[in-house]
C-alpha cells in the first residue's frame, strides 16, 4: 500500500465519521476546550505526510514514505507493516476528543502527558508521553500529539476505557474514547511475514539440509497427495510432523533485521543449514539458517526466491523480482525455537516400527 492509497483509506473513513476538514491544513481551534467533540485529526492533510515518528521514553521509531510504500528507518529501511500502520491511522482518524480532563500542569505526570522537557529532560515510562508526529516532505510537523496513560478506573463503570492525550504546547490534558497502541520499538513495525502465506498449499518439496547430516527431502506428486520422505516407507512417516513443518514455514516471521555492522560469526552464521521449498507453479524459496545463536539469542537467516527457467508467466516473474528486492542483502532474526522446529532430525519424522 503506497502513500496515496493510505491517504484515500483514512480520508474515506474520516468522511464517514464526519471529519469533513481532513483535506485542510492543521487549523485546529484556538482553545483546548474548543476541541471537545471534534475529531482528533481535525484539519490534518494526510496527503502531505512523508514521515511518521513515534518517540517514547525508551525507544523511537521513524516511518518514511516512498513511492512504493512505508519503511522503518531504524530497521535498515525495511518495509513497514502496512496493515498495522493503516489500522493505527484508521483508529486515529476515528477518534474525537471526549473531554477536557485538566489544565493543571501538576496533574500531567499522573496522566502520562508530560513532555520530556517538562519532566526535567528525563524520559520516564509513567510520566512522559509518547510523542506521535506526522511530518511533511520538508520535515515540518503537520500533526503532533502526546499519547499518555490509559484512563484510570474511577468510582463508576463508565469511567473505564479511553486514553489521555495532549497537544504539545497546550496546557490541557484531554481524553479520547479508545486506547491507541503506539509502539515505539522499531522492530514492532516491520513487515514480519517471510514466505507468502498463500504459497503453502503449493508446496511440492521441502528439503532440509543440516551441516553434517543427510538431507531430508519431503515431496508429494499433487497438492492433495500425502507427503513422502526419501528412504522412508509411507506407513512409517509421521505425516502430522511434516504438516507441522509446512505450517511452520508458512507462518515464519522475522523478529527484527540484523543489527548493522555485525559479522557472520557474530550473527551465528559461520555454519549454515539450508531449507529449500519448491512449489508446483515453478517458484522456489531457499532459507539459509545460521546454526548458532546471534544477538539476543535469535537465529539469523537469509531468504531468496527463484523461478524455474521454463516458466514464462509475467505475473510470477514480477512477484519473484519484488520478493527478492524486499529481502536483498537482508539478514533476518527468527526465534531460536522456530529455527529448531525447521531443522529437526530424521528421527522426528519417522515413526518407530
Amino acid at each position: 500500500m503506497n502513500l496515496k492509497t493510505l491517504t484515500i483509506v483514512v480520508l474515506g473513513l474520516a468522511a464517514v465519521a464526519g471529519a469533513g476538514l481532513l483535506g485542510q491544513r492543521l487549523l485546529g481551534p484556538s482553545s483546548a476546550a474548543g476541541r471537545v467533540g471534534k475529531p482528533l485529526l481535525d484539519g490534518v492533510d494526510l496527503a502531505v505526510a512523508a514521515r511518521i515518528e513515534l518517540v517514547g521514553p525508551a525507544s523511537h521509531t521513524t516511518l518514511v514514505s516512498r513511492p512504493d510504500g512505508w519503511f522503518v528507518q531504524e530497521q535498515g529501511a525495511f518495509p513497514a507493516n502496512q496493515d498495522k500502520l493503516n489500522s493505527f491511522l484508521f483508529k486515529l482518524a476515528e477518534q474525537k476528543i471526549a473531554d477536557q480532563v485538566t489544565e493543571n500542569p501538576d496533574n500531567f505526570a499522573d496522566l502520562g502527558v508530560r513532555t520530556v522537557e517538562e519532566n526535567g529532560n528525563k524520559a520516564e515510562e509513567r510520566k512522559t508521553g509518547t510523542l506521535f508526529s506526522i511530518l511533511d516532505g520538508s520535515g515540518k510537523p503537520v500533526f503532533q500529539i502526546l499519547i499518555g496513560r490509559d484512563r484510570q478506573p474511577g468510582m463508576t463503570v463508565s469511567s473505564y476505557g479511553g486514553q489521555y492525550v495532549r497537544f504539545p504546547g497546550e496546557n490541557a490534558a484531554l481524553l479520547i474514547g479508545t486506547t491507541l497502541v503506539a509502539d515505539t520499538e522499531p522492530k514492532e513495525w516491520i513487515e514480519k511475514q517471510i514466505l507468502p502465506r498463500e504459497a503453502e498449499p503449493q508446496f511440492k518439496l521441502i528439503r532440509v539440509a543440516r551441516t553434517g547430516a543427510k538431507p531430508l527431502a519431503f515431496s508429494r506428486d499433487k497438492r492433495e497427495s500425502p507427503w513422502l520422505l526419501d528412504g522412508a516407507s509411507p506407513t512409517g512417516l509421521n505425516t502430522k510432523e511434516v504438516d507441522n513443518l509446512s505450517k511452520k514455514l508458512r507462518d515464519l516471521e522475522a523478529t527484527q533485521i540484523a543489527p548493522a555492522g555485525k559479522s557472520r560469526k557474530e550473527l551465528g552464521r559461520d555454519k549454515l543449514s539450508a531449507v529449500d521449498v519448491q512449489l508446483f507453479d515453478g517458484r522456489a524459496f531457499r532459507l539459509e539458517v545460521g546454526e548458532a545463536k546471534g544477538p539476543d539469542n535469535f537465529r539469523y537467516v537469509t531468504v531468496q526466491e527463484t523461478l524455474d527457467s521454463s516458466k514464462t508467466d509475467a505475473t510470477l516473474k514480477k512477484e519473484v523480482e519484488a520478493f527478492n528486492r524486499k529481502f536483498k542483502d537482508r539478514v533476518l532474526a527468527i526465534p531460536d525455537w522456530d529455527a529448531g522446529r525447521l531443522l529437526r532430525e530424521r528421527k522426528d519424522y519417522v515413526q518407530a516400527s
